[in-house]
Protein backbone atom coordinates (compact mmCIF):
# COMPACT_ATOMS: atom_id res chain seq x y z
CA UNK A 1 0.00 0.00 0.00
CA UNK A 2 1.41 4.02 -0.89
CA UNK A 3 0.05 6.19 1.28
CA UNK A 4 0.47 10.08 0.10
CA UNK A 5 1.71 12.32 2.96
CA UNK A 6 -0.47 15.54 0.39
CA UNK A 7 -3.28 15.64 -2.13
CA UNK A 8 -1.78 14.47 -5.25
CA UNK A 9 -3.38 13.98 -8.77
CA UNK A 10 -1.47 11.36 -11.16
CA UNK A 11 -2.12 11.46 -15.18
CA UNK A 12 -1.17 7.85 -17.25
CA UNK A 13 0.34 8.33 -20.03
CA UNK A 14 0.56 5.42 -22.22
CA UNK A 15 3.80 4.86 -24.07
CA UNK A 16 2.76 5.82 -27.58
CA UNK A 17 1.56 8.98 -26.53
CA UNK A 18 4.01 9.96 -24.44
CA UNK A 19 6.41 8.88 -27.68
CA UNK A 20 4.32 10.96 -29.68
CA UNK A 21 4.52 13.89 -27.54
CA UNK A 22 8.60 13.86 -27.60
CA UNK A 23 8.69 13.48 -31.11
CA UNK A 24 6.54 16.83 -31.26
CA UNK A 25 8.75 18.50 -28.69
CA UNK A 26 12.07 16.52 -28.55
CA UNK A 27 13.51 18.79 -25.46
CA UNK A 28 10.72 16.88 -23.38
CA UNK A 29 13.13 14.02 -23.14
CA UNK A 30 15.80 16.59 -21.51
CA UNK A 31 13.04 18.13 -18.94
CA UNK A 32 12.17 14.10 -18.00
CA UNK A 33 15.71 13.55 -17.77
CA UNK A 34 16.67 16.00 -15.50
CA UNK A 35 13.73 14.98 -13.46
CA UNK A 36 14.45 11.49 -13.36
CA UNK A 37 18.13 12.46 -12.29
CA UNK A 38 17.10 14.97 -9.54
CA UNK A 39 14.97 12.23 -8.29
CA UNK A 40 17.81 9.44 -8.06
CA UNK A 41 19.57 12.31 -6.34
CA UNK A 42 17.06 12.69 -3.76
CA UNK A 43 16.62 9.47 -3.03
CA UNK A 44 19.75 8.57 -3.06
CA UNK A 45 19.95 10.92 -0.04
CA UNK A 46 17.60 9.46 1.55
CA UNK A 47 19.60 5.64 1.70
CA UNK A 48 17.01 5.07 -1.07
CA UNK A 49 19.65 4.36 -4.08
CA UNK A 50 18.65 3.06 -7.86
CA UNK A 51 20.93 0.70 -9.27
CA UNK A 52 22.17 3.11 -11.35
CA UNK A 53 22.42 5.58 -8.43
CA UNK A 54 22.91 9.16 -8.36
CA UNK A 55 26.72 9.54 -10.80
CA UNK A 56 24.40 9.53 -14.23
CA UNK A 57 24.15 12.91 -15.36
CA UNK A 58 20.77 13.89 -16.58
CA UNK A 59 22.06 14.17 -20.35
CA UNK A 60 22.90 10.31 -19.68
CA UNK A 61 18.96 10.13 -18.14
CA UNK A 62 17.18 12.16 -21.38
CA UNK A 63 19.33 9.78 -23.58
CA UNK A 64 17.40 6.39 -21.51
CA UNK A 65 13.96 8.61 -21.81
CA UNK A 66 14.35 8.72 -25.74
CA UNK A 67 15.59 5.31 -26.07
CA UNK A 68 12.90 3.60 -24.02
CA UNK A 69 10.25 5.72 -26.42
CA UNK A 70 12.10 5.61 -29.85
CA UNK A 71 12.65 8.97 -30.48
CA UNK A 72 15.75 10.17 -31.93
CA UNK A 73 16.94 13.71 -31.77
Amino acid sequence: MIKAVTFFVIYEIEKAQLAALMYDRPQLAEELGRVSHDRVSSLHHLSIASKDGPGNDSQSSAERVRHIFGVSV
